[in-house]
Parts: structure tokens; sequence; C-alpha cells
């Protein structure tokens, strides 16, 4: 869409041409996955995934969509969301955060 203005007439084709479609799962992983496919039925323009079962769900239906993922367990190279932090390449791109490289808790 680039830069958005403070235009009335940008302002109208946001209110006409943008929505946001939610889903929740209720802590039911087994809800993940058709509700991902759910949303690329709806042809979306971007996912917003924002738990690790909802990154690989969406990661493995789409390749095409752009994926803007929040996932604090996971290390996305090491999972293979990306090749690299430099170069991630694909559709995936969002916040990462390995919690178990970092720390351990003491025994």
């Amino acid at each position: 869409m680039g830069v958005i203005s403070t235009t009335e007439a940008t302002a109208h084709e946001i209110q006409n041409n943008s929505g946001l479609i939610i889903r929740v799962t209720g802590g039911d992983p087994t809800r993940v996955a058709p509700m991902a496919r759910e949303l690329i039925e709806h042809n979306v323009d971007i996912l917003v995934p924002l738990s690790p079962a909802a990154v690989q769900a969406t990661t493995s239906l789409t390749s095409t969509i752009p994926i803007l993922a929040f996932d604090l367990e996971t290390d996305p190279i090491g999972s293979g969301l990306v090749k690299s932090l430099a170069r991630p390449g694909g559709n995936v791109t969002g916040v990462f955060f390995d919690g178990k490289a970092i720390y351990t808790p003491p025994r």
C-alpha cells in the first residue's frame, strides 16, 4: 500500500479496502492448522501467527503469503523457518527469541 497519507480520500480507501481477521484457538492446538487454512483461503495479504504452533502451521501451509511471526520459544534457523538472520529468504520474518539458548535455570 505504500505511504499512508492523512487525506480524506486515503482514509476512505483504507476503511473500504482493509480488514482484520482474528482467530483464537482457546488453547486447543488441534484448531491451529484449520484456522490457518481458513485465513489462507480468505486470500489475506499477511499472516501474523502469535505462537510456535501457529508459526509452524502457517509456514507449512503457504510459501507465498508473507508471515510476520511472533514466536518466543523457537530458534528460527535451527527449526528451518529461515535460512539465516542476515538473509532469511522465503516468506517468514518477525520476532523470535530462543530463551532456552540464552537462559538455563539452575538445578
